[in-house]
């Protein structure tokens, strides 16, 4: 532990230590692990199964309790809340940063305006052509090895954002953390920029088989939906329905639940 504020906050949100314990342990080997905080949330502490030891090296680690992770965009909005580092990182239980990772970020925000800064990705298990297909689809624009430089999109998870952004969105940051595109919306209605860095390089897991992805999509999708349909008008929504292949149907309303 050192009494110096930690420089990044990594949120990650878990039920049990063991599903993020490889990600704390490329945590620990960072460059510059007694500059990260992490930040676990959980339904409870004391079933959590970490000991102090499993933290040893980092800045701090701090435990918020919320009872049920279920709503992690939620969750991990009251990690934001509670971390204490100027650059906060939404992280993932699937993804493991290179060791020099926390400290090419923070080289990147220092005296910078940019309100978010990306890594540049790797495939965590390349071997396989679905999983070359699925990395590619979802992160092939922030590969490590492209050129750095400003960009107009980021991903949600696994970016590093300046915390006084993320805050200055207010309650609707509980919604912006999940899958979609609300982010990205508001940072730029405010008129925040971001950048891409490929030195800090991170690897996603992807998944290996195609009716597990068919089925994420599936699900990903119909958050997706709820949460655009949310915030548009409802002649918008009514051409949508009418428009879908389903034989099911329901309008989307301000609930946030997701279309049919």
């Amino acid at each position: 532990m050192t009494p110096e504020r930690p420089a990044i906050s990594v949120i990650l949100g878990t039920d049990i230590y063991e599903t993020i314990r490889p990600v704390v342990e490329c945590l620990r080997r960072q460059t510059v692990k007694d500059r990260v905080e992490l930040v676990i949330i959980a339904p409870r502490r004391a079933s959590l199964g970490m000991s102090d030891a499993d933290g040893e090296g980092l800045a701090a680690v701090r435990f918020v309790e919320v009872g049920d992770v279920s709503r992690l965009a939620v969750a991990r909005a009251t990690g934001v809340h509670a971390a204490t580092a100027p650059i906060v990182v939404i992280g993932e239980t699937h993804t493991y940063p290179d060791p020099r990772w926390a400290e090419a970020l923070i080289r990147a925000h220092e005296g910078q305006s940019w309100a978010v800064i990306v890594p540049g990705f790797g495939n965590a298990n390349p071997n396989g052509p679905l999983s070359w297909a699925i990395f590619l689809l979802d992160y092939g624009r922030w590969l490590a090895g492209l050129p750095a430089g400003e960009i107009g999109l980021a991903p949600t998870h696994n970016a590093s954002y300046k915390r006084e952004v993320l805050l200055s969105i207010g309650p609707a940051l509980e919604t912006a953390l999940a899958h979609g595109d609300e982010l990205t919306l508001k940072l730029k209605s405010g008129g925040h920029r971001a950048y891409f860095e490929p030195s800090a390089v991170i690897d996603h897991l992807n998944v290996t088989q195609l009716a597990p992805w068919l089925h994420e999509r599936f699900l990903g999708g119909r958050l997706i939906a709820g949460q655009r349909a949310v915030r548009w008008p409802w002649w918008k929504r009514l051409l949508y329905i009418v428009g879908s292949p389903s034989s099911r149907w329901s309008f989307c309303g301000g609930s946030g639940e997701a279309c049919v």
